[in-house]
């Protein structure tokens, strides 16, 4: 979140000694504030405000508050010694690999680092395959299997149908999407791309566009649902393809509309990647191929965003 006036980005690290402005006003830098320059410069919103989300999977989704009482219950406690034993021995093979392992301080020309590769049953365990379906919204039918030449194939039917409630206006969506960078004891990490410049792909698709996200790992609720995306175009046929992505060309969405502000993708805070068929398709099946995911880092690629970077005016901001 930036400032209207100044454009000074607004930290959402600090919140203590904080200014709390009216909503009118709460898109103001603090120094900009009618009581004058505070430190530090953090703003809070009020409640009733759309930016405010109290939990990261948005409204509508429901969820069990009081957790607390249900871990300790004595029954439960049957549970925890081996899942302390594995989490202890995955944080030891953690604290090895990071002194065992050299950083890698050069990326050679165009050399593809496979980041997701789908070989067997166990990497197929690493996605998730979610439709309309699974939320009482559709009918869409989805599935991540082992294709007859041994790689992940993505399939399913789209059905645009929905339930006549006079609340849900469309539907029709299917997604895959891989489980979040995790380390021991459930402990949310980030991949680190910085050092790369193109997303690399090979797929066999049936001529329908897919859209790849990447998720990011936020704390601040202002940017939970920020997610980059771009278009992935398949040929059709019996035919694979090597979709080599520039990075840069991903663009910023927040729940699912495309943003003015456009900024390059943060690299260092990839938490997961996705494939969805969705909104705009023609309802029928469908079926993605994957064979592997990689990245790679091209010496040529210079561009940062393939966007415009410009500010949005003050009037469009504060009104």
């Amino acid at each position: 979140m930036q400032c209207y006036k100044c454009y000074h980005l607004l930290s959402p690290t600090s919140m203590k000694n904080v200014l709390r402005l009216p909503l009118a006003q709460s898109l103001s830098c603090i120094k900009y504030s009618p009581a004058g320059p505070i430190v530090p410069s953090v703003i809070v919103l009020n409640s009733r405000s759309y930016i405010y989300e109290p939990d990261k999977k948005g409204k509508g989704y429901p969820y069990q508050k009081d957790v607390w009482p249900e871990f300790f219950k004595l029954e439960n406690y049957r549970g925890i010694w081996p899942f302390i034993v594995k989490e202890s021995k995955n944080a030891w093979e953690e604290f090895k690999d990071h002194w065992r392992n050299d950083p890698i301080m050069d990326y050679r020309h165009n050399e593809v680092d496979i980041w997701w590769r789908f070989r067997t049953e166990k990497d197929l365990e690493k996605w998730v395959v979610t439709t309309d379906s699974d939320l009482a919204v559709g009918r869409s039918e989805a599935s991540l299997t082992i294709s007859p030449q041994g790689y992940a194939l993505f399939s399913g039917k789209i059905s645009t149908d929905f339930p006549q409630d006079g609340i849900i206006k469309r539907s029709g969506f299917a997604n895959l999407g891989s489980l979040p960078a995790m380390k021991s004891f459930g402990r949310e990490t980030a991949y680190d791309w910085t050092l790369y410049t193109h997303l690399v792909m090979r797929v066999r698709g049936d001529g329908r566009s897919y859209m790849i996200n990447m998720h990011l790992k936020n704390t601040a609720d202002a940017w939970w649902f920020d997610i980059y995306h771009f278009i992935l175009f398949t040929r059709g046929g019996p035919y694979w393809q090597t979709s080599k992505i520039p990075l840069s060309k991903f663009f910023l969405g927040s729940k699912g509309r495309i943003q003015d502000s456009q900024f390059p993708p943060p690299l260092e805070r990839i938490m997961k990647l996705s494939f969805t068929i969705g909104e705009g398709t023609q309802s029928g099946p469908f079926s993605l191929e994957i064979q592997y995911i990689g990245l790679t880092h091209d010496d040529t690629h210079r561009e940062e965003t393939a966007y415009e970077m410009y500010q949005v005016p003050v009037f469009l901001v504060a009104h």
